[in-house]
């Protein structure tokens, strides 16, 4: 589950900084249309910024897009240290039966040699560990990645 340290900033305030600079696609499904915690998820990632590609000095305080001021989450600005832990917090969700997973995606024109050093531990933490499959689950998954393109 999400501790915040500021309750100002919940997992959507995280999950949109990643969207709007065009980071990370999230997608939730859900087991029926009453069911207000995800069942699972999946991401894209298309870029992780670097602080030499941040547009803006890294501490200046940015304000999200109009169109979002009506949620009170979205009042509070954010810099580029917040795009950092937006990596972090975004995917602590929990589903009441704490089933909850995520399937990681990366775009086709993702290159992690440009990626801040940063994204390697976070890559360690929150990547896939093919160690706790069965064998014929690792089988089929080397053939996922082989064959299978998201198309979200």
């Amino acid at each position: 589950f999400f501790k915040p340290h500021n309750t100002d900033k919940s997992v959507l305030f995280f999950q949109t900084i990643l969207e709007i600079t065009v980071s990370v696609s999230f997608k939730h499904f859900y087991l029926n249309e009453n069911h207000t915690d995800p069942a699972y998820s999946t991401f894209k990632i298309h870029k992780v910024i670097a602080p030499s590609d941040w547009e803006y000095d890294l501490n200046e305080n940015l304000n999200f897009p109009e169109i979002l001021k009506d949620l009170s989450c979205f009042n509070v600005s954010f810099n580029y240290w917040d795009y950092c832990q937006a990596w972090y917090n975004s995917f602590l969700i929990q589903s009441p039966k704490r089933k909850h997973t995520w399937l990681i995606f990366f775009y086709t024109t993702f290159y992690l040699s440009k990626s801040p050093y940063w994204f390697i531990p976070w890559w360690n933490y929150f990547g896939y560990v093919t160690e706790i499959f069965k064998l014929n689950i690792q089988k089929s998954f080397q053939i996922f990645k082989t064959n299978f393109i998201p198309s979200f």
